[in-house]
């Protein structure tokens, strides 16, 4: 069923050049949030899930250097993440939770961020939901 649907009336948009946007994030958007989060790294590292051992090490490697800290509680976050189709969405929730909106409405994820593998899994589902409603309609 999902040979027939991948090869149905939408694979002429992908040929044709359609492009979805984007759902990880890229290191200029880690470091552009670095640059905008100010002094708030230790609480950014415990909401992300950092242990405090990381955090502490991090702001005394970058010690007074806040670009750095926010840099590198990013990256050890981002490294760690195990699910990139969701962590512009988790970025963003802990953003706002610090206070910051409009910076996570500049990264946070629109309806039209679906990656192929989420949208051949909703395929399926729809595929087997049709099936069981066509037992019940005959």
């Amino acid at each position: 069923e999902i040979d027939r649907i991948q090869g149905g009336p939408f694979s002429d948009l992908m040929e044709e050049g359609f492009q979805r946007t984007r759902v990880e994030l890229t290191d200029q958007d880690i470091d552009e949030i670095a640059k905008q989060l100010g002094t708030d790294f230790f609480r950014a590292g415990i909401l992300l899930g950092l242990q405090l051992p990381e955090i502490d090490r991090i702001q005394e490697n970058r010690r007074g250097d806040h670009w750095s800290i926010n840099l590198d509680i990013l990256n050890t976050w981002h490294r760690k993440v195990t699910n990139p189709a969701t962590e512009r969405l988790q970025l963003a929730r802990v953003l706002k939770r610090l206070g910051k909106g409009r910076l996570a409405a500049k990264i946070e994820p629109t309806g039209q961020d679906i990656s192929m593998s989420e949208l051949d899994e909703i395929s399926r589902e729809v595929v087997e939901d049709w099936q069981k409603l066509a037992i019940y309609l005959h």
